[in-house]
């Protein structure tokens, strides 16, 4: 991820957080982004958290966390 990718905000409200990023790092459905998957990952396993939106100087991103893209052992 680009280093000049800055946080300007984040919340949580009714399971889903926001998070306010000063500029575009990409979209995750088709760039396959590995950055955004962690971000999204991690995020949703706080308790309650079912969806993270990430909005960016582009846009507004809706993610749902997706347990299929990482393959890890079930021990």
């Amino acid at each position: 991820m680009d280093s000049n990718v800055k946080l300007k905000f984040i919340k949580k409200e009714s399971g889903i957080v926001y998070i306010k990023l000063n500029r575009e790092i990409g979209d995750m459905n088709k760039d396959k982004n590995l950055p955004l998957y962690s971000i999204v990952n991690t995020i949703t396993e706080v308790p309650k958290v079912e969806k993270v939106v990430i909005r960016t100087n582009k846009g507004e991103y809706s993610y749902n966390r997706n347990r299929s893209v990482l393959k890890r052992e079930k021990t």
